[in-house]
């Protein structure tokens, strides 16, 4: 009798388990994936929200920042139609490498999560745009004066690794180079509603950055390679993000020195170079 008991007990105690961890699951979200998967989840949550269901904005923190991060989807196409570096905060020991991301006002930190990109403009930054957050993990970006801007410390900086920080420059925004600011700005003025910013950082964007090398540009028809030579064979051209790139082992100059880095090309192009 005691045995049929502890029998007993121990089958409801897995039935309450088990019920527990099935009204449990619906609440764990699983991170999309892939981009097109998680612009599919832009789009539902921008339709919910009465945000532009024309385009939104991806910014993985998980790529280096030396590499475009920030892409403009089109929901249309469902294609990347255009890419930018993006610069995060220097703040609570945030490096150039590894960001670190807080909500609190002062931290001059970036937040992760889903902002609306407002028309509001900034008091001292006349062409940025202040970003109101939507989830509990940004949700005082509006008041800490959160914006999307451009600043020259990203132009003349995007060429290396990783971009350096600069409080200065960025104390927790979105922060882009000049001409990609004014691409955007072009893009919400023609557009109706406010576009969705989503943030996210995903490791395992960063682990495949990792095995490129080099700065992501937009491959031309034509290459003048009269100056340079060129070790291992080209890959062929490939896609990246709806976007054609050329991929080249190693870059070396006719005299056989390794190029300084970035590599430019006699055309002013740039290469996107893989070890």
């Amino acid at each position: 009798m005691k045995a049929r008991r502890v029998i007993t007990g121990a089958v409801l105690l897995l039935a309450t388990a088990a019920a527990a961890i099935a009204f449990l699951r619906p609440a764990i979200r699983r991170a999309p994936a892939t981009i097109e998967e998680r612009a599919e989840k832009a789009l539902r949550y921008a339709g919910r929200k009465g945000l532009n269901v024309n385009y939104c904005l991806l910014l993985d923190y998980g790529i280096e920042s030396g590499k475009p991060r920030l892409f403009v989807w089109s929901f249309k196409e469902r294609r990347v139609v255009y890419s930018a570096h993006a610069m995060h905060g220097p703040g609570k020991g945030s490096t150039a490498v590894t960001p670190v991301f807080s909500n609190t006002p002062g931290s001059k930190c970036s937040s992760v999560g889903r902002f609306e990109v407002t028309r509001d403009r900034g008091r001292r930054n006349r062409s940025g745009l202040r970003l109101r957050g939507l989830e509990r993990s940004n949700s005082k970006a509006y008041g800490r004066g959160i914006m999307i801007h451009g600043s020259k410390w990203v132009d003349v900086n995007k060429w290396r690794r990783y971009i350096p920080l600069n409080e200065k420059s960025c104390q927790g925004c979105v922060t882009v180079s000049t001409r990609d600011m004014a691409y955007i700005n072009r893009l919400v003025g023609k557009e109706k509603g406010n576009l969705l910013l989503w943030s996210y950082y995903d490791a395992a964007s960063k682990k495949e950055s990792g095995r490129c090398l080099g700065i992501l540009a937009r491959v031309q028809n034509k290459f003048e390679f009269s100056k340079y030579a060129f070790q291992g064979p080209a890959r062929p051209i490939e896609t990246f993000f709806g976007e054609k790139r050329i991929y080249l082992h190693r870059i070396q100059s006719a005299t056989g020195n390794p190029t300084p880095y970035p590599t430019v090309l006699s055309n002013g192009g740039l290469c996107f170079l893989r070890p």
